[in-house]
């Protein structure tokens, strides 16, 4: 599912770039207390039998200034490089349209498409574009690469993010860079650690008016209703945790539309409710 609307003079483009999977909350969460994880699901569902949950793949494209920035040269675990290909051409461009490419974190199902097979090497799906990845990330990945090479960050650097470098195409960036500005619509990064060594939301704005991409923050709405919510995945577990708490404040005060990188469904919405008691409100594809 797909969901485009508007921020002022930037145009946001959300889309699949692999299909949702059904999960066991519990065991999706597995770094929190099962009961935890039910009270959130109860009051995110409530009446709805069983435990389970959806997580999507997507990512965003967004217009502003004159560029065609992607976030995240996404898909999902172990799939190639063409399914962000099809994707794209879904909301009618191609990987020559896009001038810069985001690398929000190195997790594999967010830059299995940064490069692909071409005869006994890999090259980069985006060989004229420029690329930004925060210098954290990088530099764990290049430790990673040079302690174990064949360990799985070591793996994710040779296979996904050296090509890109060994091009001459990847950059670093760090919070507060402007991707693009265009009178009073910005956009820009901001770090959001916990997640991952160098990990970067993308925020839209244009006055009041704002969105935010939030990679990774968030896996599950549920972890909107209640931060305490993790994953395994996550690298620093208080910093991610103290992320959450202050993302969902912050975007619940300020009416940001929050766009989930995992979100099934159209896949953002606004944070509502009372401090303590919030609830995720989703888009619709005609909002």
């Amino acid at each position: 599912m797909s969901l485009a609307f508007d921020i002022g003079g930037a145009r946001v483009h959300r889309f699949e770039v692999g299909p949702s999977k059904t999960v066991d909350a519990a065991a999706y969460f597995a770094g929190c207390p099962p009961a935890i994880v039910e009270a959130a699901l109860a009051r995110y569902a409530p009446g709805t039998p069983g435990r389970s949950v959806s997580i999507g793949y997507a990512t965003i494209l967004i217009e502003a200034a004159g560029r065609r920035i992607l976030i995240d040269a996404a898909a999902s675990i172990g799939g190639p490089a063409s399914a962000l290909r099809d994707a794209l051409a879904t909301i009618g461009y191609a990987p020559e349209d896009i001038d810069v490419v985001v690398c929000t974190h190195a997790h594999e199902d967010r830059v299995a498409a940064l490069a692909e097979p071409d005869g006994d090497r890999r090259v980069p799906v985006f060989p004229g574009t420029r690329h930004l990845m925060h210098p954290a990330e990088l530099d764990f990945l290049r430790a990673e690469w040079r302690s174990a090479p064949v360990g799985r960050w070591g793996q994710v650097y040779e296979g996904f993010v050296r090509p890109v470098e060994q091009a001459g195409i990847l950059e670093t960036a760090v919070d507060a860079h402007v991707l693009a500005a265009d009178g009073d619509t910005t956009v820009r990064l901001e770090d959001a650690p916990g997640h991952a060594p160098g990990h970067l939301v993308v925020r839209i704005a244009d006055g009041d008016d704002e969105a935010l991409f939030a990679s990774d923050i968030f896996h599950h709405p549920l972890q909107i209703l209640d931060p305490r919510i993790c994953t395994l995945g996550d690298a620093d577990t208080n910093l991610a945790l103290a992320t959450r708490k202050a993302t969902v404040a912050r975007c619940r005060d300020e009416g940001t539309i929050v766009i989930g990188a995992h979100f099934a469904g159209t896949g953002a919405g606004r944070i509502v409710g009372p401090a303590g008691a919030v609830a995720f409100e989703p888009l619709d594809d005609g909002e």
